[in-house]
């Protein structure tokens, strides 16, 4: 998303080299995007033979692109008021490999904590939350304030998107104990360690 707003547009190989990801998975996650209008795509004939597809942000993506995680996830579920259950459950699993993609240093960071508190820092920056501290469980932090917390009342796929986002930055399964659109005080989000995983197991 960076590249495309960066330039304008992007093609594939572009997108491969900005990211690292594969031809194929690049295009599985521009056909997702583009199918709930996040992302057009328009023909290059700048040279000759077939032209490569070029792939844009639409308008309000790439407003909310250059913004927070939330302007961003605010500016999906604008154009999604009208969109299919099944898109919508498609497009976030294919916005949290994209936004991990973009953010591939977070994935080489060893410590889990850290890793957590960077991918914290990516997502909700700022944000009122805690840090990364560590629980009985394992490492948890609390978002405060939701200011995404109306449109999640609507669409409960928000605090899921949010899940989704930290898991594929940080490698580990993220859970969530406190949600504010159910009333509690803040959203909690957990990584439990591994020696709690295989107790619990």
């Amino acid at each position: 998303m960076t590249a495309m707003r960066r330039t304008g547009g992007s093609t594939v190989s572009a997108l491969q080299r900005a990211t690292g990801l594969s031809r194929s998975t690049v295009r599985r996650h521009l056909d997702a995007l583009g199918r709930v209008g996040a992302v057009t795509a328009r023909s290059n004939r700048s040279g000759s033979g077939r032209p490569p597809q070029v792939y844009s942000l639409t308008v309000p993506m790439a407003l909310a692109a250059t913004g927070s995680y939330p302007a961003l996830l605010e500016a999906v579920f604008a154009r999604l008021q009208t969109a299919a259950p099944e898109q919508i459950e498609a497009m976030f699993p294919a916005i949290a490999r994209l936004l991990a993609a973009m953010h591939p240093e977070v994935g080489r960071i060893p410590d889990t904590a850290s890793r957590l508190e960077s991918a914290r820092q990516v997502v909700f920056a700022g944000m009122d939350t805690s840090t990364v501290m560590q629980t009985d469980d394992g490492l948890q932090f609390s978002l405060h304030e939701c200011p995404l917390a109306s449109l999640a009342l609507e669409f409960r796929e928000l605090c899921c998107a949010a899940r989704l986002v930290l898991s594929d930055l940080t490698g580990q399964d993220v859970e969530q104990s406190e949600w504010i659109v159910r009333g509690d005080p803040r959203c909690t989000f957990e990584v439990r360690t591994a020696s709690k995983q295989r107790q619990s197991a």
